[in-house]
């Protein structure tokens, strides 16, 4: 009896070593990326799931075959009708584990995202969709055309928050103005909306865009739907149509890779001639290119994504409009392995951004003005990745006076092993102090500090 128990002892044991050795080794099969992908996103459970780990095993198990990524939604950041709060419980009633929140040319919406979906169990990344165009003088018709980059960030988000926050501004800037003049030109073509009616449509904090104008014209009463304003007026070149502040796309796509992103072009099919747009944003950077939906791969778009080495992703583009043609949340099947292609490209791109943030951190001063004022409205130690007030932050800049401390920056939650070791290593290196602490749900948090002797700040407008 005491050898068979031992042996069963010796067998479980050599089991549990498979598991974590399958948990940590590089997918091959289908199955092997379905296990990677679900370990990647899952850092516990959803409180209304938790239970004891033998007896959810089985449960488990039957989730990790299904797992659900959704790389392009909207909130009411932008033009999203749900706010980042609700956009994230729609996703998990939908199954959706991995989200990545890509709102046009704002991350405000992130942190918010991240603070829901840390009760339900998801993954989020940080995202963005910047408004760009076709560099004029290119050649052909596509000059001037509208066309949208999505970025990609680890948990952590831009490396370089200022240069991105910037341009994002002053695209969102051009945004107002591109819809008033939308606005004007339906008040000559009898069509008129009220400018103030556009802007309750958008909410507090976001820019407005067409889909705000059309849903004014439904409202109105001067179309029948959002797509009937879109094919009457507010299509491309359209009688009510108006070009905003973009920037030529290739420096969209530098931007997103100086500031540790990754660089999708995002729905190619609207595109009049996307070929040679594709061969020049390569050229300039571009990891991928959106080649799913909700019909499954476009074989146009798969071929060309083949052609330029780029990985084939998609998402849903969720907006929450409720139009009859609307794809759902999480429709778009991204099958497992391509999501672990994504991983194998963006980790490497994520942890450089990581070591470029703790090396800024370590070569900053400010003057002791500068510093009230970044007391003055940062003085909570709590984590933010994107506060209102500041748009854009890796982490908080706050003080102790009492402790000595001048700086803090504290590191997002969401970091892998490797990322924690990275930190805590660079942070050796640079000779400056730091912590790190990890909760019962296997997060970490990694703080560095500075002292008032040094001045070391990092401050992430």
């Amino acid at each position: 009896m005491g050898s068979g128990n031992g042996s069963r002892n010796q067998n479980k044991n050599k089991n549990k070593k498979k598991k974590k050795k399958n948990k940590s080794a590089k997918p091959g099969s289908e199955q092997e990326a379905v296990e990677y992908v679900a370990n990647w996103a899952k850092f516990h459970r959803p409180p209304a799931a938790e239970e004891e780990e033998e007896e959810e095993e089985g449960a488990y198990n039957a989730c990790v075959t299904l797992p659900i990524i959704d790389l392009h939604t909207h909130s009411t950041f932008s033009d999203g009708m749900l706010t980042p709060t609700e956009l994230v419980e729609r996703s998990f009633r939908k199954g959706v584990k991995v989200l990545a929140l890509t709102d046009h040319d704002t991350m405000a919406g992130v942190e918010e995202a991240i603070a829901a979906a840390d009760k339900y169990g998801i993954r989020v990344i940080p995202g963005v969709e910047i408004s760009a165009k076709v560099g004029q003088g290119d050649g052909g018709d596509s000059d001037g055309e509208s066309v949208h980059i999505l970025a990609y960030y680890g948990c952590c988000g831009p490396s370089d928050c200022k240069s991105l926050e910037e341009s994002l501004r002053k695209i969102r800037e051009g945004r107002f103005s591109r819809a008033r003049t939308m606005v004007k030109k339906l008040q000559y073509l009898n069509k008129p909306v009220n400018w103030e009616h556009v802007m309750e449509l958008v909410g507090d904090g976001g820019a407005p865009g067409r889909p705000h104008v059309a849903r004014a014209l439904l409202e109105a009463g001067h179309v029948q739907s959002l797509q009937h304003a879109y094919k009457k007026y507010l299509h491309d070149g359209g009688p009510a149509y108006a070009s905003g502040d973009e920037i030529p796309a290739e420096e969209v796509v530098h931007l997103i890779c100086h500031t540790g992103g990754v660089a999708a072009l995002a729905h190619p099919w609207t595109l009049k001639n996307p070929r040679p747009l594709v061969r020049r944003l390569k050229a300039a950077g571009l990891h991928a290119m959106e080649a799913h939906k909700s019909s499954g791969k476009i074989s146009e778009f798969t071929q060309m994504a083949e052609e330029f080495n780029l990985l084939k992703l998609g998402g849903s583009d969720y907006h929450g409009t409720g139009a009859p043609n609307e794809v759902d949340l999480g429709k778009v099947l991204l099958p497992a392995k391509v999501f672990c292609e994504f991983l194998k490209l963006a980790q490497p791109i994520w942890s450089a951004a990581l070591k470029s943030m703790v090396h800024d951190y370590a070569n900053s001063s400010i003057s002791q003005q500068s510093a009230s004022m970044i007391i003055e409205e940062l003085s909570s130690h709590t984590a933010h990745f994107c506060s209102r007030k500041s748009s854009l932050s890796c982490g908080c800049v706050s003080t102790d006076k009492n402790s000595g401390i001048h700086g803090i920056l504290k590191f997002s939650q969401w970091l892998r092993k490797e990322d924690r070791e990275l930190l805590m290593a660079e942070a050796s290196n640079l000779g400056l102090k730091y912590s790190s602490s990890i909760d019962l749900s296997g997060r970490a948090t990694i703080v560095l500090f500075g002292t008032w002797q040094e001045v070391k700040v990092a401050h992430y407008s």
